[in-house]
């Protein structure tokens, strides 16, 4: 039996790199610098990695993180947002929506204090993290 299938009606997002200045400016690792101001990351993918340009890399104090550089947001009802440790150059996770920390029952991923970033096991840029 043969199945004719649809393609999926989705464009691929465009990619973009972040300012080399800015991030050179706070600091951030040169690994994940490289990675950030080359190819870069994608302007939407899915909805599940959205980048905010009025955000973008603005810089925040993270419990169990340390400083850190907004990356984009995760557009799923909690509105969870990505973050680069300015430390050691890893990508975080802070769930909950507009920042605020979420409930401990609604943390599912990852490791450390409830309702605080969650370091994101697996994403690297380009080797860093």
């Amino acid at each position: 039996m043969r199945i004719e299938a649809e393609p999926f009606d989705y464009d691929l997002p465009a990619w973009r790199p972040y300012a080399s200045a800015r991030l050179a400016t706070l600091g951030a690792p040169e690994p994940a610098r490289a990675a950030l101001t080359g190819r870069g990351l994608p302007d939407a993918a899915a909805e599940h990695f959205v980048r905010v340009p009025e955000r973008e890399l603005e810089e925040a104090d993270l419990p169990g993180c340390g400083k850190a550089a907004f990356l984009g947001q995760v557009w799923d009802g909690f509105n969870n947002t990505y973050w680069l440790s300015l430390a050691d150059g890893t990508v975080w996770m802070r769930y909950g929506q507009h920042d605020e920390p979420a409930h401990e029952a609604d943390q599912h991923l990852g490791h450390g204090a409830p309702g605080g970033p969650r370091r994101l096991r697996g994403l690297r840029l380009c080797g860093v993290g």
